[in-house]
């Protein structure tokens, strides 16, 4: 592993809707783009922009709990909100080559299709010592890719307080943290209560990144 200079601050990839333009730290973005698919092949377009909001809830998340972080943004759904796991693939296949400490997934599959794909190129990910942060999917006790062996599963609970985490990293899911609403940023210059184990991951991510910086981790 390359160690870091300790003063420099950790740079989070969000995979998940985009983000809003004008975000308070806006500044702190260093890449944002979005896949697609266009005439059966996945196509990459620059400066995505949030238009479901979910993928800034996250990013305003991680930076609540990681002030100092730098993101980069990968947009995988679009303007109707849906995906698919080829296009998770293609955004995991990218940050192979990019200078990231963590990658945030609040996000589940649902279908079986990729899968073995997409554990090979988180396998790769894992050995750069790129950390994976994935949400369970609400209403489930695991799910992938939060189960997968190369991330950090979080799942969210009512019976914890706020910030409040059980750890087991035997587990396949390694950590339970509270899904206690925050206020976050969201698109349209607004802010609303964000909760659910998107949340928890970004809250979990956030935390990591902290962490990495603390102890001059990477």
């Amino acid at each position: 592993m390359t160690k870091r200079n300790r003063n420099s601050k950790p740079i989070i990839a969000v995979i998940d809707t985009g983000i809003d333009k004008n975000v308070s730290y806006s500044s702190d973005i260093i890449e944002n783009f979005e896949l697609t698919i266009a005439k059966k092949k996945v196509v990459i377009l620059k400066d995505s922009i949030d238009v479901v909001g979910h993928g800034t809830k996250v990013a305003s998340c991680i930076k609540k709990y990681c002030p100092s972080a730098k993101l980069l943004i990968i947009n995988i759904y679009g303007k109707n909100g849906i995906t698919y796991s080829v296009l998770l693939l293609e955004a995991l296949k990218l940050l192979i080559n990019k200078k990231v400490d963590i990658i945030n997934l609040s996000l589940s599959v649902n279908s079986e299709k990729n899968i073995i794909q997409l554990n090979n190129v988180m396998r790769k990910l894992h050995r750069q010592g790129k950390t994976i942060v994935a949400s369970v999917k609400n209403g489930y006790k695991e799910s992938f890719p939060a189960n997968s062996p190369y991330c950090i599963g979080v799942l969210g609970t009512t019976k914890l307080q706020k910030n409040s985490f059980i750890v087991d990293m035997k587990e396949k899911i390694q950590i339970i943290t509270s899904i206690y609403p925050e206020e976050v940023e969201t698109i349209e210059n607004r802010k609303e209560y964000f909760g659910g184990n998107s949340k928890a991951a970004a809250c979990v991510t956030g935390c990591i990144g902290t962490i990495r910086e603390i102890l001059y981790i990477n």
